[in-house]
């Protein structure tokens, strides 16, 4: 991966704030034609300083 690559990875994480990695992954390989891991986006948008939201943990009553 190039690092266009990686900034392509970044705007379309920022455009989208909901797509997952799995999303993300097809639409590089749909625009780019190369065909990257989900643990590789993750990584990259790690990186890129863009870090997965977990959802509060919720006591039930």
């Amino acid at each position: 991966m190039t690092s266009d690559d990686d900034r392509y990875l970044t705007l379309c994480a920022c455009r989208n704030r909901t797509a997952t990695p799995t999303l993300i992954r097809s639409s590089l390989a749909a625009t780019t034609g190369r065909l990257v891991s989900t643990s590789t986006v993750h990584r990259r948008l790690h990186k890129g300083g863009l870090h997965v939201r977990q959802p509060a943990i919720c006591v039930t009553l």
